[in-house]
């Protein structure tokens, strides 16, 4: 499942919520608890190797 971002219309607050796909429907307020709640554009994170890395056991051999 998906971790979307979203913004209370009432408070202000921003929070993120791990939801399935296309499941939008009355997202309450973390902080709040209101349901006046918007989806935002976020953008998403990967995780890469860093170079020169070496994936040899510690301690030799």
């Amino acid at each position: 499942m998906p971790m979307y971002d979203f913004r209370c219309e009432e408070c202000g607050e921003t929070f993120s919520e791990l939801r399935r796909s296309g499941d939008d429907k009355d997202v309450p307020c973390q902080h709040c608890g209101s349901t006046r709640t918007k989806k935002l554009i976020s953008s998403f994170a990967t995780r890469t190797a860093k170079t020169g890395s070496s994936c040899a056991p510690a301690g030799g051999g």
